[in-house]
């Protein structure tokens, strides 16, 4: 879950296919340069990796608690997706304009159209980003613009506001959406892991929206966030090619009753003597484990002390096990 403990009383986070996403931190992370510009100097960011799954459909959920500490009198936040537009939502409504102990929101996606023609409700899921080779051709100028907007893929940005009281009352306005996400070139994403991009759905039998909104009155004057939420959403396997997380053990490497064998020459007694050496000091580490004094119940645990194992091949030569049975 996406906390900070500078903001008791508020979690966010983001919801795969209904489920809570697994999440996994960065500190290099923060070491990035941050182009937010907070309402104050102890405006907090919180940078979370999330598992995505092509196709999968996705939320966003925000909780604040009872324990909160107010600036204003409620909060707002709002989504922004891959670097496009904003959708906002605040604590009071017109339908609901008083402010309760604890709130829950969540955000599915978005509204497209206007209340002449209509709203088209849009719900986010994953999608597969259409990567091009680096050796197509491009110009400078769209080289420069994907490069931009590169940035931005595969991140959810959740910014949250102190709010006042709101005193105006507005239309809702038209919402439009920046067209999807067309190839990008494999240039413009400087070496990052990312295969996915977020798309999003027309639902069918739609409750409206209200036609009426308060209009946000922001305490900061400038309209600044106090807390910015970051969400890098991947698949598993970019997540390994990241090193975010670790890559499965190989069981090739790790299989239950491996044997070590070495091929002796009776004409190479360097070879076999060196082998023996080792085969002796074996023995002698395991004679030691076996007479160190254990507790009851742990006697099943140490090893029993053998000899190693040698055989002669046809060919004059000697096979030795070095390891347990």
């Amino acid at each position: 879950m996406a906390i900070s403990d500078q903001i008791p009383g508020l979690e966010i986070t983001v919801r795969v296919d209904g489920k809570r996403a697994i999440e996994h931190d960065d500190d290099a992370a923060y070491d990035e340069p941050c182009d937010v510009d907070f309402d104050s100097p102890n405006g907090v960011r919180v940078v979370k990796y999330v598992e995505a799954v092509s196709g999968a459909p996705f939320c966003v959920r925000l909780e604040r608690s009872r324990n909160f500490v107010f600036r204003g009198h409620h909060i707002g936040w709002s989504i922004s997706v891959d670097g496009g537009p904003e959708w906002w939502l605040q604590e009071i409504s017109a339908r609901n304009p008083v402010r309760g102990a604890q709130w829950c929101s969540e955000a599915h996606g978005y509204y497209t159209g206007d209340s002449v023609s209509g709203f088209i409700p849009k719900r986010w899921k994953f999608g597969d980003l259409i990567i091009e080779s680096a050796d197509t051709r491009s110009t400078a100028e769209a080289m420069a613009m994907q490069s931009s907007r590169a940035k931005s893929l595969g991140v959810i940005k959740v910014s949250v506001h102190h709010l006042l009281l709101p005193n105006q009352i507005t239309t809702r306005h038209a919402f439009y959406e920046d067209a999807e996400t067309g190839p990008i070139n494999e240039k413009a994403l400087k070496g990052r892991a990312l295969s996915l991009r977020t798309t999003a759905d027309i639902v069918p039998n739609s409750a409206r929206p209200d036609t009426y909104s308060y209009k946000k009155n922001f305490l900061d004057p400038r309209g600044r966030p106090f807390a910015v939420f970051e969400f890098r959403y991947r698949t598993r396997e970019d997540l390994i090619k990241e090193a975010i997380l670790r890559p499965p053990p190989d069981p090739a490497e790790d299989t239950p009753g491996k044997q070590t064998i070495i091929l002796l020459d009776d004409d190479n007694d360097d070879a076999a003597g060196k082998a023996k050496e080792e085969a002796k000091v074996i023995k002698l580490e395991k004679k030691h484990v076996a007479g160190i004094k254990r507790e009851a119940g742990e006697a099943s645990q140490a090893p029993p002390s053998r000899r190693f194992k040698q055989t002669r091949r046809p060919d004059g030569k000697f096979l030795v096990d070095l390891t347990d049975d």
